[in-house]
């Protein structure tokens, strides 16, 4: 049965994205919620704690969010300027840094930056 996410109550959401065991929300504000499994750094609130209920992330404030989308294990996140910000499990690269390694905040993917 469907259930309000009372966190969000008063929020007006755009969007939503769902990974293998974290979701985000956009809200019209341009702002991003995360919650749900936080172990592998996909949440972007700079730690490994779960979180039951939907957290902003705040390394983002002052950008404005326009899409995100979720990995298993890793966050990609746009902004109205264009930039790409990464986030989580990086292992295999996938986060797009040239590096093979976690990142607990959404960090700027620079390759795409100087384009």
């Amino acid at each position: 049965m469907p259930r309000l996410v009372e966190a969000l109550s008063g929020q007006a959401g755009i969007g939503a994205a769902a990974g293998t065991s974290h979701t985000m929300v956009g809200t019209d504000a341009g702002e991003l919620f995360t919650f749900g499994y936080g172990n592998l750094r996909q949440l972007g609130h700079g730690g490994y704690q779960n979180e039951l209920v939907p957290r902003l992330i705040r390394a983002l404030s002052g950008k404005k969010v326009v899409s995100a989308e979720a990995g298993s294990d890793h966050t990609a996140v746009w902004t109205e300027e264009g930039e790409l910000f990464t986030f989580g499990g990086g292992t295999w690269g996938q986060l797009g840094h040239g590096v093979h390694q976690y990142e607990l905040v959404p960090r700027l993917v620079e390759a795409l930056a100087e384009v």
